[in-house]
C-alpha cells in the first residue's frame, strides 16, 4: 500500500503489510500553467472586491489589463507587477471624451 494508506491503517494491519513512499515531480510547464489559471481566479476575486479609493466606486480592467478605471473619478489605477496601486497621486486622469 501506500505510505498515506498505511498511515491510516497503522491500528489493524497485519504487520506482514509493507508500505511504498510515493513523491510526485511537476515538470515546469505543468507548474506554469496551474500558476496561470490561479492568477486568473485571483485577479477575477482582486477585481469583485477592489472599488476607487476616492468614491468607491467599481473599477474596470482597462488598457490591456495594466490599470484598473474609476469612470465616475476619470482616473485609471495602474497594475505594476500585478498589484493595483490605489493612490491617487499614481492614477492616471482619463479624457472626458
Amino acid at each position: 500500500m501506500t505510505e498515506k494508506d498505511a498511515v491510516k491503517c497503522k491500528s489493524y494491519a497485519p504487520k506482514e503489510c509493507w508500505f511504498l513512499p510515493v513523491t510526485a515531480e511537476f515538470n515546469g510547464p505543468f507548474i506554469q500553467t496551474i500558476i496561470e489559471k490561479l492568477k486568473i481566479i485571483m485577479d477575477k476575486k482582486l477585481l469583485d472586491i477592489l472599488v476607487c479609493p476616492i468614491c468607491k466606486s467599481e473599477l474596470d480592467l482597462q488598457s490591456g489589463d495594466s490599470e484598473l478605471a474609476c469612470k465616475p473619478c476619470k482616473l485609471a489605477f495602474p497594475i505594476k507587477d500585478g498589484i493595483p496601486i490605489m493612490l491617487e497621486e499614481e492614477a492616471r486622469h482619463i479624457p472626458t471624451d
